[in-house]
């Protein structure tokens, strides 16, 4: 290159003034460093120092023949190359010639340093040129700011490494900002072998990385299958809500019962045997397995990420290899970020989910992990309960419209084990889930509850809680054949009916009557009751069959004897009574003194 020395101005003051911007420089060093690049241009000033000063240090190396033969093949191979100057990254430790003549001072094991790290196509180098952001790719950054750093390695004696500063000053250039050269370097380091760990320089010992790389290619795929294993453990829950059953081998590893069951396999789908049997009988509640598979397309990232995993815990534990703090410290550090993402990564493998349904299983992707989750089964029961797949406690109207909508009647236990057996059927997490939705039910009048009496239903509840047991011989009943066959049972009455109107029977009249009643003969029979329970409070809801008054009369006698204050509601319904008789029921009550409140 021909020297202009109005080029030259240009160029050097351009830099100059972005260094300065950029705090490479300080005010102080601008006007020495501009002369100094102004004597060396196209070179920078620090190719000319490095190779005079560090190079020329070797007893083998002839400062000024030695350095101006350097220059002279690093001039040729660049003289096509449209560049504003030449900097030290711009050397091209590809080039065979000027690479044996600095292998010549520093020892033939540089050789294959030189390739692994910066020349070959698979160096570090070569890697971070490749995934920096596209618009820096053309400037070769990965190699250039490694290049700069082997350059800068070597002295005959003293200093063989380089500041961060210099290393920027050293390597940018004013079409880019030089906060870039901070982020090659980060990645540079995690991807070369022999750049110290300590300082920013060359070694021919390996470094962090390439003793991890070392433990990581002594790792077996069985050590890999069984940190993956106890990784799934440790996400987990102790007391999960589904029971969990990790890499089952064999269908009789899962039980048959009636829990739901999450197994997790590690395959990409699960046997139809998993779902059909259990060791060699059938299954029968099928509808109880819940299975989790591995997305194929994930399995070298995982295995990937376990293997330094299992490597960066190795050299931890490893007392061998003498590390220095600064790399113990690395250690530490890049094991707890690779802790860190432990969750995430078994997620991503781990994220197929496979449900019984008619035609075989219905799949789900789970897709990217949810943030904040840790435990495997939590996610999953959380994301089937947002698919409406799991339920806490069936709904009262899901039951009423999809299983009772076209019967009379339906036996309960037959009903939960359907849900059981039949794949694609409603999943309840609990029995307790599936009971408390037919209680439900019942107390809110959608059905009732009641028992079979040979192959008919005779309804017992509806309107409040009943007692569900879920034994044989339990049904829910359509809620208007129950309020039927409890209208045609009793009618609350207190009166006495004629075919005309209704004659009211008053207190008084009431106690009169009970004693031709031999309301003695029951009262002999309650105080042998009494003296066996010893109630002190009675609360009975009685329903009033027709003509049963009379027996109602001789209760309500001997419970006032007994207590000082006896209440009674009456509510009559399924029927209709003219307003003139309603109001002849109010003026006797005000007669008799009874006191009472009227509801709407």
């Amino acid at each position: 290159m021909k020297k202009d020395e109005k080029e030259a101005n240009k160029v050097v003051n351009e830099f100059v003034n972005y260094a300065l911007r950029e705090g490479l420089l300080s005010k102080d060093e601008v006007q020495d460093y501009r002369e100094r690049f102004l004597r060396s241009y196209p070179f920078k000033p620090e190719v000319i120092d490095i190779l005079y000063k560090r190079w020329g240090s070797f007893p083998t190396f002839q400062r000024t023949r030695g350095a101006l033969r350097i220059l002279s093949i690093v001039i040729h191979d660049l003289i096509n190359e449209k560049i504003p100057f030449i900097r030290l990254g711009d050397f091209n430790l590809g080039n065979e010639e000027l690479r044996r003549e600095l292998i010549t001072h520093i020892g033939s094991e540089w050789d294959s340093i030189i390739a692994q790290d910066i020349t070959s196509p698979n160096s570090g180098a070569k890697k971070v040129d490749e995934s920096l952001q596209s618009s820096y790719k053309p400037y070769r950054l990965g190699t250039v700011v490694s290049t700069t750093i082997f350059m800068t390695s070597f002295s005959g004696r003293g200093t063989r490494s380089i500041s961060l500063k210099e290393l920027k000053l050293y390597t940018a250039e004013p079409s880019f900002q030089s906060a870039i050269i901070d982020t090659t370097l980060h990645e540079l380091k995690r991807q070369l072998f022999y750049v110290s760990d300590d300082d920013l320089r060359f070694q021919n010992q390996p470094n962090l990385n390439r003793i991890l790389l070392l433990k990581e290619e002594n790792i077996s795929e069985n050590q890999i299958v069984q940190e993956e294993q106890n990784i799934l453990r440790r996400h987990i829950s102790k007391n999960p809500k589904i029971k969990v059953y990790l890499h089952p081998k064999f269908s009789k590893d899962i039980p048959h019962n009636e829990e739901l069951k999450l197994v997790i396999l590690n395959k990409d789908k699960p046997d139809k045997d998993f779902l059909e049997n259990c060791g060699e009988t059938p299954r029968i509640y099928r509808n109880t397995l819940i299975f989790l598979c591995v997305d194929d397309n994930n399995k070298d990232n995982l295995y990937s990420y376990i293997r330094k995993l299992i490597a960066l815990r190795s050299i931890k534990q490893d007392e061998r290899l003498q590390l220095t703090e600064n790399q113990k410290k690395e250690v530490e550090s890049r094991l707890r970020q690779q802790e860190s993402r432990e969750y995430e990564e078994i997620r991503k493998y781990y994220s197929k989910l496979f449900l019984p349904n008619k035609d075989g299983f219905k799949d789900f992707d789970m897709g990217i992990p949810t943030l904040g989750e840790s435990k495997l089964d939590e996610e999953i029961y959380n994301f089937l309960r947002g698919q409406g797949e799991i339920l806490e406690k069936i709904s009262s109207k899901v039951i009423k419209d999809k299983y009772l909508s076209e019967r009379d009647f339906l036996e309960i236990k037959k009903l939960y084990d359907a849900l059981l057996k039949t794949p694609g059927e409603l999943r309840v997490i609990s029995k307790e889930g599936f009971i408390e939705g037919i209680k439900e039910g019942v107390e809110r009048g959608l059905f009732g509850f009641g028992y079979l009496e040979g192959e008919k239903p005779v309804c017992k509840k509806i309107n409040e809680i009943p007692t569900v047991s879920l034994s044989e011989g339990e049904v829910i009943i359509k809620s208007e054949l129950c309020k039927e066959e409890k209208a045609e049972k009793y009618q609350e009455e207190v009166l006495t009916y004629t075919s005309q109107n209704i004659d009211i029977t008053t207190q008084t009249e009431l106690k009169q009557g009970a004693e031709t009643l031999q309301v003695q003969t029951l009262e002999e029979q309650d105080k042998e009751n009494e003296l066996r329970f010893g109630k002190n409070e009675v609360k009975l809801h009685v329903w009033i069959q027709h003509g049963k008054a009379s027996t109602l009369a001789r209760i309500i006698t001997l419970l006032s004897k007994k207590f000082n204050t006896v209440e009674i509601k009456i509510r009559a319904y399924d029927g209709t009574i003219e307003k003139s008789e309603y109001d002849n029921i109010l003026e006797t009550l005000i007669q008799e003194n009874i006191e009472f409140q009227e509801e709407q």
